[in-house]
């Protein structure tokens, strides 16, 4: 279960009737309240989840010349860009207006991916496979049509997910077409609407 599932559930157990084409997940009502089951619900659950997620910012973090926030600014009254959330102490403070030397970011345009994470026992294995492109979603839509890096695990053999599968002896890395069956799906997931998806 996941995100996606979420809505379609709880319109379900509020005895709302849900469009399946409106949803890309499924509802899971029928694991808390059976009788509400429906006829897709029925059906086996997906074998792999999906998740994607795309660079918008670098989203800078700053740990030095901190200004201390104001009394009414300072967690819990508000949220806080500090690391220290001890009420008034700031001795460690994040990003934005409050620190503007040491700064690093913590994002990178490399770091837009899609990806499927399969479960034991399923026809894909169990595995995490992720392909990774470069570029800004604010500039251009990234649509996974130009892969830059592949990622492959098998979370059984690997459980830390340290080994990546898809890179050969000489270090390379194949590409999404060396591993066709874990493409496809991934496709599958990024390219569904509706009724269509797993």
């Amino acid at each position: 279960m996941t995100q996606v599932d979420i809505a379609p559930t709880l319109l379900t157990l509020a005895g709302v009737d849900v469009d399946p084409e409106r949803f890309d997940g499924r509802s899971f009502a029928h694991l808390i309240a059976p009788s509400l089951g429906g006829a897709k619900e029925a059906q086996p659950w997906r074998e792999a989840v999906f998740f994607e997620y795309y660079y918008v910012d670098d989203n800078d973090k700053c740990v030095e010349n901190c200004k201390p926030l104001s009394r009414k600014q300072e967690y819990p009254n508000a949220d806080s860009l500090c690391a220290n959330l001890t009420p008034f102490a700031n001795s460690v403070c994040w990003g934005g207006s409050q620190c503007n030397m040491s700064c690093y970011p913590t994002e990178t345009l490399a770091n837009n991916f899609i990806a499927i994470r399969s479960m034991p026992g399923s026809t894909l294995g169990d595995t995490l496979y992720a392909e990774f492109q470069y570029g800004s979603q604010i500039k251009r839509n990234i649509s996974f049509d130009a892969v830059d890096f592949v990622e492959l695990y098998n979370a059984t053999a690997d459980p830390w997910m340290m080994k990546n599968l898809a890179a050969g002896a000489d270090g390379k890395i194949a590409p999404p077409s060396k591993h066709p069956l874990l493409h496809a799906a991934l496709r599958k997931f990024f390219e569904c609407k509706g009724s269509t998806c797993p």
